[in-house]
């Protein structure tokens, strides 16, 4: 099990947006938790690199296919990169991408893989 680095990058950021639009102590708090929590949780976890050769895969499916997110096609380029499965909800944009394996924990079927 393994999370990519632009996983940890957009929990990072909507942490650190919660911290600049704390409006209280317990707000402020709260926000300082959830940036602690990431960065101990990925003390823990591995961590996939965005590398050289997965920045060039994610070049090629963005030319491939414009419309999807930039962070949904560095996150894929990593996961054919590293030849894992990507575990997701959002089968809709990722299923777009050509020999990418993915499965959504979150369905009762556990085993649907493409």
């Amino acid at each position: 099990l393994a999370v990519t680095i632009i996983t940890i990058e957009e929990q990072l950021r909507a942490w650190y947006t919660q911290v600049r639009r704390a409006r209280d102590a317990r707000s402020l708090a709260r926000a300082y938790q959830g940036l602690l929590e990431v960065t101990e949780t990925s003390k823990f976890i591995r961590v996939l690199s965005f590398t050289s050769h997965a920045i060039e895969r994610y070049l090629v499916l963005r030319s491939q296919l414009p419309r999807l997110g930039k962070m949904d096609f560095s996150i894929a380029a990593i996961t054919l990169k590293f030849g894992g499965i990507l575990v997701t909800r959002n089968r809709r944009d990722f299923e777009q991408i050509p020999d990418l394996e993915i499965q959504d924990w979150s369905q009762s079927d556990k085993t649907d893989l493409r």
